[in-house]
């Protein structure tokens, strides 16, 4: 099947032949034609080679340094394959008659600037303080140069144009809908019609979906980065052939089934790479430092007090934010990254996973991401309790200090949501294999790969090895500390889900 005929005016789709490429490890060229060159040099986009990819993965990987700057680009050239690859598909021919150029065009666009508004340690702000706005919704603001008015510390220089009128001038971009509605699922401001978000969402599948190729990028260069082959398992070249329009939602991406096997494997690199990297016991103990370390050098309770933490954090290096943190006065603060700086990382006190522990899993996620809910408060009556009942006594004669036993709870992730698989007798039913092994992945990936940790400071876990001869906590002190931790979590539910009342004593 041919392209119509708007694809070959397109350089960033064959960058090899009408464009230039700027090279990425490992041996991926990714389009780089004077349009784009221009987007890239903008100060906004040039933002993104101080956001390391993985924040302070690298004290567990050493390789993982790269950026949010690299990743973009990465995003940017698997698109350009998605994109090829569907609209060479003889089965989506009525989608490949209907789309645009202009369209095809705004999701290259989404795919490079789709992390414009990442800044250091986003996600763990964003899951901190449910009031923040998402940084992909900060995408409308960054691209029309507003930004500035609410983050004072990325003003442009003058007579910087906005990467909107770059945009409007060198993509033929009437609006900014299309681009932020591919990386959000928002448009800036109009109002599709049911037809047309189901044809945009086909789109939109192949930057945020099951399979799309931001997942497919991340995945690939943090495995290479980190050096773990995980990542690398992803049969891409397979993945691409096989591509599809979705014949039961004729909304989404899909497979045909040839592509089923790297479908797997997809779910599959996923899964180990949470478990391996993301998720990893020590890099999850820095996430949970540094956690406590902000809330407690900032004491930020209200919406603008909020902000202008992000203010102080989203023109800055990661580097540059430890670098920050460690000179705030809050001592408190000064242990944590000075630890950090140490590499001298809290330990696990106690790992617990949904095969054993499912109805304490379900309390703390309520407590954990109820915006209602003070985590704080829960971690000191965790810790009262533990001193009351001298569970660490062994340790630490002296009482344990609120700071000194961090509860990490990770995001509740399900598992993928289905790919439907077109054979060639039509769709594959539910009863076939793929089903029961792409499920299987994603039930196993709650199962097994999310755990829910209490760390401990590390020289309380040094001198609580000694005095037990042994790292493993006894069967005895376990139980108790979970009993204590199921107590706990009730207890704080229980002023949560009280109703709130305003002074006048009316229920809101």
């Amino acid at each position: 099947m041919s392209f119509p005929s708007w694809v070959n005016d397109i350089p960033e789709l064959f960058p090899f032949s009408r464009g230039g490429i700027v090279r990425l490890p490992e041996l991926i060229g990714a389009p780089y034609s004077s349009r784009v060159a221009r987007i890239i040099d903008h100060p906004y986009f040039q933002r993104l080679r101080k956001v390391k990819q993985l924040s302070l993965i690298h004290l567990v990987y050493p390789g993982a340094q790269h950026t949010r700057f690299e990743h973009a680009l990465g995003v940017f050239e698997t698109c350009g394959r998605y994109i090829l690859s569907l609209l060479s598909d003889k089965r989506s021919k009525a989608f490949t008659q209907r789309v645009t150029r202009q369209e095809i065009e705004a999701l290259l666009l989404a795919g490079l600037l789709h992390d414009l508004g990442h800044y250091p340690f986003a996600h763990l702000l964003e899951a901190l303080h449910h009031e923040l706005d998402d940084h992909v919704d900060l995408l409308a603001e960054f691209l029309r140069g507003t930004i500035a008015d609410r983050y004072p510390s990325l003003r442009l220089p003058r007579n910087t144009p906005s990467l909107e009128s770059i945009i409007k001038q060198d993509w033929n971009q009437h609006s900014l809908d299309d681009i932020c509605f591919f990386v959000s699922g928002k448009p800036v401001s109009a109002s599709y019609t049911d037809d047309e978000r189901n044809h945009k969402s086909i789109l939109r599948s192949m930057l945020d979906g099951p399979i799309d190729a931001d997942k497919m990028d991340y995945l690939y260069r943090d495995s290479l980065h980190c050096g773990v082959p995980y990542g690398r398992f992803i049969d891409r070249d397979r993945l691409f052939q096989s591509l599809t329009v979705d014949p039961v939602t004729n909304n989404r991406i899909a497979i045909t089934e040839k592509g089923r096997i790297s479908m797997e494997l997809f779910a599959y690199a996923r899964s180990a790479m949470y478990s391996e990297v993301y998720w990893h016991h020590a890099g999850r103990a820095v996430t949970a430092m540094v956690n406590r370390a902000i809330r407690a050098s900032t004491h930020i309770y209200n919406k603008i007090q909020r902000e202008e933490m992000v203010d102080l954090l989203i023109n800055r290096s990661d580097e540059q934010v430890v670098q920050w943190l460690s000179g705030q006065g809050d001592p408190e603060t000064k242990q944590l990254m000075g630890l950090i700086h140490q590499r001298r990382l809290y330990k696990r006190l106690l790992v617990l996973d949904q095969r054993g522990d499912k109805d304490l899993f379900e309390l703390l996620d309520r407590l954990r991401w109820d915006r209602r809910a003070d985590f704080d408060a829960f971690n000191q009556t965790v810790v009262d309790a533990i001193n009351e009942q001298g569970l660490l006594y062994r340790a630490r004669p002296l009482a344990i200090q609120p700071h000194e036993v961090l509860i990490d709870v990770p995001y509740a992730k399900k598992g993928l949501p289905r790919v439907t698989v077109c054979g060639e007798q039509g769709v594959l039913s539910n009863d076939d294999q793929y089903v029961g092994v792409w499920e299987g992945i994603g039930n196993d990936f709650e199962r097994y790969v999310r755990k829910i940790r209490v760390y401990l400071h590390p020289d309380i876990a040094e001198a609580l090895s000694a005095s037990l001869g042994a790292k493993h906590l006894p069967h005895e002190l376990r139980d108790k500390l979970k009993a204590l931790l199921k107590d706990c979590a009730q207890q704080a539910l229980i002023k949560v889900d009280q109703p709130l009342k305003s002074k006048r004593g009316r229920t809101r």
